[in-house]
Order: structure tokens, then sequence, then C-alpha cells
């Protein structure tokens, strides 16, 4: 074969080999949870028109993925349960609706830093955002978020639209391309009759879907944008947070009420360039663990408001010890001060599984920075799954890649023969 043959053999490999990844890291994630459960891709839709969806992202967590929306130069916005108990460096986040060949070869962004809200509820979903703080800007554009009187108007006539490469049906597999459904709006008080869980459903989230069920979003979707179109374009009302599986009849999809955190500030607090360290993740309930957070001045200079600002103090719960605080100037553009802790986790955790430091600065939006302590599940987990747990999906998954990767090789070695 020729040169074009041999890349043309190439692509197909690795064609197939993307798909075997999302084929396979779908079937490898723990489902312990399958009656209540976060969502994650689309049921009953469609192929996505894609030049709708320049702000859509994918967002690459390790052995799943999420959805999520850029709303600003370098920021993100998803659910927060794809990202709690994550490092940044877990994070990858692809910026448009790219196919899974074209992520293939896309460098992503990297991550900086992630904001989840301190309020966030892992039993009831309660509070299910967050923010992804990028290292650097982007430029493709962003998604206008609606506010909480746009959101409150909706009815039941109101068709609301979602999109993400999840599963497309529950228990199945994801998609290598960008699909959406379009949903009715379900007010809040036919949601709550359907069952407890519905039940604890407050004004930090909204339900869609049809009541028959066959329309939904599904495993994979997480984190992504539910938009409506109004006479002025797209506006985000909602992030998919959780169902009762997938498309099923009296199970709407549960989605984080955009315009309630974007009216309350919780949004505008962590887009405003004033970054910090994400959640401190403890692997054990014991012993005393150091720690150095970072505060960073990455407001644009043009800002209107001051861009510049200052660590007032820190506050540390009981349990913690403050070493050093560096943060004792202004921060200008670009400036970075550090704090050091020192934490004994068996005080920490005496009365709980979370603890909070809060960096208060004299900043016009950022006045407080919240940190959260937090005893580490995913850590405990992946040691489960490496004693000899349910961790036989990787296993399998790393030799059939071998294996394709080996028929690769043949197929080129055979070529020269």
């Amino acid at each position: 074969m020729n040169e074009w043959n041999n890349n043309y053999m190439q692509k197909i490999v690795l064609t197939a080999v993307v798909g075997l990844v999302t084929s396979l890291t779908a079937l490898a994630q723990d489902h312990a949870n399958t009656e209540r459960m976060a969502s994650a891709r689309i049921v009953g839709g469609k192929p996505a028109t894609t030049s709708e969806w320049p702000f859509i992202t994918y967002v690459d967590i390790g052995n799943k993925f999420c959805g999520g929306s850029l709303i600003g130069d370098r920021y993100v916005l998803t659910a927060a349960h794809c990202v709690r108990e994550k490092s940044p460096t877990d994070l990858k986040v692809y910026v448009g609706p790219k196919t899974t060949l074209e992520r293939l070869f896309a460098t992503p962004e990297s991550v900086r830093s992630y904001y989840i809200h301190s309020d966030y509820n892992a039993t009831t979903f309660a509070n299910d955002i967050a923010i992804i703080e990028l290292e650097n800007t982007v430029t493709t554009p962003q998604v206008v978020l609606a506010t909480e009187v746009e959101v409150s108007a909706l009815d039941t006539k109101s068709i609301l639209t979602a999109a993400g490469w999840g599963d497309t049906s529950f228990g199945g597999y994801p998609s290598d391309i960008l699909r959406q459904v379009n949903l009715s709006y379900v007010d809040r008080g036919t949601c709550q009759i359907i069952d407890d869980d519905y039940a604890n459903i407050g004004s930090d989230a909204i339900c869609a879907g049809q009541e028959h069920g066959g329309k939904d979003t599904c495993q994979g979707d997480s984190g992504g944008p539910l938009i409506i179109e109004d006479g002025a374009g797209v506006k985000q009302v909602g992030i998919v947070s959780w169902g009762k599986g997938c498309a099923q009849a009296n199970a709407y999809g549960v989605y984080s009420n955009v315009g309630y955190f974007n009216t309350n500030g919780w949004i505008e607090k962590n887009t405003s360039g004033v970054s910090h360290s994400p959640d401190i993740l403890l692997k054990a309930k014991s012993g005393e663990h150091s720690r150095t957070l970072e505060v960073k001045n990455l407001i644009d200079p043009n800002d209107p408001n001051d861009p510049t600002f200052s660590v007032t103090s820190v506050q540390v719960p009981s349990g913690v010890t403050l070493m050093a605080n560096n943060c004792t100037a202004f921060l200008e553009k670009g400036d970075v001060c550090t704090i050091d802790i020192k934490i004994d986790a068996s005080t920490v955790y005496t009365n709980s599984d979370k603890a909070i430091v809060r960096i208060m600065t004299d900043h016009q939006i950022s006045s407080e920075l919240p940190i959260s302590i937090v005893y580490s599940y995913e850590d405990r987990n992946a040691q489960t799954l490496n004693n000899g747990g349910k961790g036989g999906g990787s296993t399998t998954l790393g030799m059939m890649l071998l294996a394709m990767f080996g028929f690769a090789l043949r197929a080129r070695k055979r070529d020269k023969a």
C-alpha cells in the first residue's frame, strides 16, 4: 500500500480505538446508585446542529466525562458532581461540539482551578453547580445566562433544549457526536409530587421532560447546558444534574437553575478573575497534612471595577492552623500570593466530612473565597477497586487497546513485507 493508504489505515484503527474507549469507559463507570443517579447522553433526540452550540464543552474527568458551557473568557459552567473530589490536573476541557475523533487530535484546555458551591449536597444534588477556571482565555463565543426572572417566566408551553454526548438509552453507550433533544418545561409542583427524592427539589433546580418519557438527558450529559431560544437568541436556563433512569415515564430530568445562581451572585463571584486553589482533598481522616493555598489576580486591567485587591484575613475552622500568610500586599494583574496551613484531620472531621477555610479579600465582588477540606471518597473508592473490587473493566480496556494497536502495527509490517 502507498503512504495514503497507510494513513487511511491508521485513521481507521484510531477511530475504532476511540469508539472502544468511549464504550468501555461507559461500561466501567460505577452504577451502584442506578435508581437515583446523576444524568449523563441524550435519549430520543437527534444529531445537533453544531453551529448552534459553539459554547458547549466536553469535560474529560478520567474514566468518565461530563458536559459544560463556556460562560466567560476562561470559565466553564458545569455540575458540581462532575468535578467533586477531582484535582484540576484530572480535568481536560474541549470547547465546541467536537466529535470523538476530533477530540483525539485536539489539544484540550488546561484547567487552573474549579469552584464547587460550598452548600452542594451529594445526596440530594442540591446546589449542583460548579465553575471550571481555565489556564488561558478562550475566544469561542460564550452562552448568555438567563436571570431568575426569565426562568420564573417559563411555563408548560416552554420548549427547552439539552445537548450532550451521553448515553442514548439507559445503560447504553455514549455518542460519538453531539446530540440534542427538545424537552418541555415542568413546573416545580408537578415535579415534586413524583416521590420523596423529587419532593426535595427547591428553587435551586428546575425540571424538564415528557410525562410519558421517551425524551431525556442521560449518563454523560451531566453538567451540560439546558437552553431556550427567545427572540434575542439562546439563553442557558439549566445545567444537567440528575434523574431516575433515563427517559422513563413520570421521572423528569432535574437541572440546576442557572437563573437562581446568576441572580444571587454566586456565578459572578466565581468568575470575577479572583483565582484561588480548589477544594483540598484528604485521603484519610487522621494525621497532620500541610497544604499551600494560592490566590492569583486574573482580573482584566480594563475592568471598570478596581482590578487590584488584597487579602484582608484568613479564617480557619477547628483543626486547621494558619502557619504563614504571604498575602500581605495588593495583587496586581498576574500577581500570586500563598497561604500555608496545617490540617489535623482527626479534629477537622470530628463532626463532619467537610470543613471550610475562608480567605477574605477587599474585592468588590469576590470578598470571600471558600476552600473546602473534604474527605476524598474518590480516592477511597479507587483503593477499593485496586484491591480486588470492580476493577476488571479497566484491565479489559487496556488489553483490548493493546490488541487494537497490535493489529495496527501488524498491518503496517505486512504492508512493508
